[in-house]
C-alpha cells in the first residue's frame, strides 16, 4: 500500500529565539510561515542520550530508580547523556560504568527520534556486552537498584505495567528484534 499525501507546503522558519536556557536544556520559540499562515511553536532543545541495553549471560540489567517528575520508582535501563566529543557507544559504556560498576563492549542498534513534535533530541539505543564489573559511581541524584531480567520477564513486566517508561520499551522492542534477526 502506498501512501500519498497531497499539498505538502514548506514550513518557511521565520523567527527564532531562546525564550529559556540552562545548561541541561533550552527552550526556543520559532514561528514559521505555512499554508500562508504564520504558527507559533516552542521546541525543547536537550542533549541526545543513551539507552543501554546491557546483556549478560542472557540477563538483562534494569534499574529502579526514583524519578521525581512522576513522585515514584520505575524501572529503567542505564541511560544518559551523550557528552561533547563521545559517541553513542563511549556514552553508553561509561554511562553503564558509572550507574551499575560494569565494564562492557558497546554496539550502537540504531537512534530514535524520541518527541518530534516538540524535540530534535535523539535516544540511541546502544548494546553493552558485559565483560567485567568494577565500582559503580552514580550521580549524587542517582541510587539505583540493579536487577538482572530475561527478556520473557521484562516482556512480562512490560505487560503487568510494572515498565512503563516509554524509551526503555522501545529499546526492548529493538534490542528483542535484533536478537531475533
Amino acid at each position: 500500500m502506498n501512501l500519498i499525501i497531497k499539498n505538502m507546503n514548506k514550513w518557511d522558519l521565520k523567527e527564532k529565539k531562546e525564550v529559556f536556557d540552562t545548561p541541561w536544556m533550552s527552550i526556543e520559540e520559532n514561528i514559521y510561515k505555512v499554508n500562508g499562515q504564520e504558527a507559533k511553536y516552542f521546541k525543547l532543545n536537550r542533549p541526545d542520550y543513551v539507552l543501554v541495553v546491557a546483556e549478560q549471560e542472557k540477563k538483562i540489567v534494569l534499574e529502579k530508580n526514583y524519578r521525581w517528575a512522576i513522585g515514584k520508582e520505575i524501572f529503567e535501563l542505564p541511560a544518559g547523556w551523550i557528552e561533547k566529543g563521545e559517541t553513542p557507544e563511549q556514552a553508553a559504556k561509561r554511562e553503564l560504568l558509572e550507574e551499575t560498576g560494569y565494564n562492557a563492549e558497546c554496539k550502537l542498534l540504531t537512534s530514535l527520534i524520541a518527541q518530534p513534535s516538540f524535540s530534535d533530541m535523539t535516544a540511541h539505543v546502544v548494546l553493552a556486552k558485559i565483560k567485567d564489573q568494577k565500582d559503580a559511581d552514580p550521580d549524587s541524584d542517582e541510587n539505583p537498584k540493579i536487577t538482572f531480567n530475561t527478556l520473557e520477564e521484562i516482556n512480562k513486566m512490560i505487560r503487568d505495567e510494572k515498565i512503563v517508561d516509554m524509551g526503555m520499551i522501545s529499546a526492548i522492542k529493538i534490542y528483542e528484534n535484533y536478537k531475533n534477526g
